[in-house]
């Protein structure tokens, strides 16, 4: 199936990130953190979260760091924000 969205996003030049469920993430600064397509938080303190996307964890580790908004597909982190890791598993 997921080759099948592979090639319907390649042919009609469409967002991966819509079309195969990947997560968006967009960093401004150190100060904010945007994802969309997430699955949920996996853990929460003021030095790291961790959030759950189709392919894996994105940790976030900082200083400070709060959820400014959260809804079904994409949330808003704040805070110094210092490193971002993409484990696959």
């Amino acid at each position: 199936m997921d080759y099948i969205r592979k090639q319907f996003t390649d042919i009609f030049d469409l967002s991966p990130e819509i079309t195969l469920d990947l997560p968006l993430v967009m960093l401004v600064g150190q100060q904010r953190l945007y994802i969309e397509n997430h699955k949920g938080i996996t853990l929460y303190n003021p030095d790291e979260i961790k959030i759950r996307v189709k392919s894996g964890i994105i940790t976030l580790t900082g200083k400070g760091l709060m959820i400014e908004d959260i809804k079904t597909e994409n949330l808003s982190i704040s805070g110094q924000i210092e490193g971002i890791f993409y484990d696959k598993g």
